[in-house]
């Protein structure tokens, strides 16, 4: 009984994330991994100085 309720618990909080990120991707708040990177390293260069 508690694997059923904690697989069903799991499954709605998957839910959930996915139903966030999808928010996420329409709103624009979802950068690509080379843009990612190129940000990091203009950070970086800035704390460097």
């Amino acid at each position: 009984m508690y694997n059923t309720y904690n697989r069903h618990d799991e499954a709605i909080a998957l839910l959930k994330v996915l139903s966030f990120s999808v928010d996420d991707v329409t709103s624009g708040r979802v950068l690509s991994s080379a843009k990612l990177k190129e940000k990091l390293s203009a950070r970086k260069g800035r704390c460097d100085n």
